[in-house]
């Protein structure tokens, strides 16, 4: 899970890959992928920070590319969840 600082006011909430992309491309360079979620701007040339929260799971390879965008939702079902507990429990916090 991850935030993105920069695109907005407040940061955004996300998932982030860090790694080679072995179910793409054999021995690739290092990248850091990012998703936003709930957001449709532009980020291409602004300066951003993301923020690595909490780690989901390892890379993996996935047979086809079916499997990996299966893998993708739910990691993305698992982020989102997590951010909305998050949510609760920074509510409680303030109550």
């Amino acid at each position: 899970m991850a935030r993105v600082h920069g695109l907005s006011t407040e940061p955004l909430a996300g998932v982030a890959s860090l790694g080679t992309r072995p179910a793409v491309e054999a021995n690739g360079r290092l990248l850091l992928e990012t998703h936003v979620f709930d957001w449709t701007g532009d980020a291409y040339g602004k300066l951003i920070q993301v923020e690595l929260l909490h780690k989901l799971r390892d890379e993996a390879h996935y047979p086809d590319l079916d499997r990996l965008t299966a893998a993708i939702r739910q990691d993305a079902d698992q982020a989102r969840a997590w951010f909305s507990q998050l949510a609760r429990q920074t509510t409680r916090d303030r109550i």
